[in-house]
């Protein structure tokens, strides 16, 4: 029968503390808010409390470095032919469109994200952080701002 020796004894219970340790370490933590937000959002309604349902559509993407994009298109979005010529179809084209992208934050104690856009179709946008009350049910995302409710589901 083969005897170990001390060295080989200390580093057999060195490996086993490894293990136990990393065994550990693989326990997660509770899923935070801002854990799930990453990802690709499509908007499947939007109502305003006054004027009623918004028909166009939108996509929203949000990064785990703390990025997003965001791109709105008005359902009454003009269809031109070719590139517009006139100022009147420039301002139709610009008008039925929002896009920005920029930083976004959470507040998990007061169900608010803010937006900071580092670019904006609406230049005044930059200047002023937005924010949003939000509420998380599944792959279901709703975001309340003034009188404006979105509903979007993660792709």
């Amino acid at each position: 029968m083969r005897h170990f020796n001390y060295h080989s004894l200390k580093l057999l219970f060195l490996i086993i503390t490894i293990f136990i340790f990393a065994g550990c370490q693989q326990q997660t933590e509770p899923t935070k808010k801002t854990d799930i937000w990453v990802g690709k959002w499509i908007l499947t309604k939007a109502v305003h409390e006054e004027t009623g349902e918004f028909k166009g559509q939108a996509i929203f993407h949000y990064y785990a470095n703390g990025t997003f994009a965001s791109q709105v298109s008005f359902p009454d979005r003009p269809t031109l032919t070719a590139d517009p010529n006139t100022l009147e179809e420039y301002k139709g084209a610009f008008d039925s469109y929002r896009a920005g992208f920029g930083t976004y934050s959470i507040n998990e104690a007061k169900d608010t994200l803010t937006y900071e856009y580092s670019c904006n179709l609406r230049p005044h946008r930059i200047a002023s952080p937005t924010s949003f009350y939000f509420e998380v049910i599944g792959d279901t995302l709703i975001l309340k701002i003034g009188k404006w409710t979105d509903t979007l589901i993660r792709e």
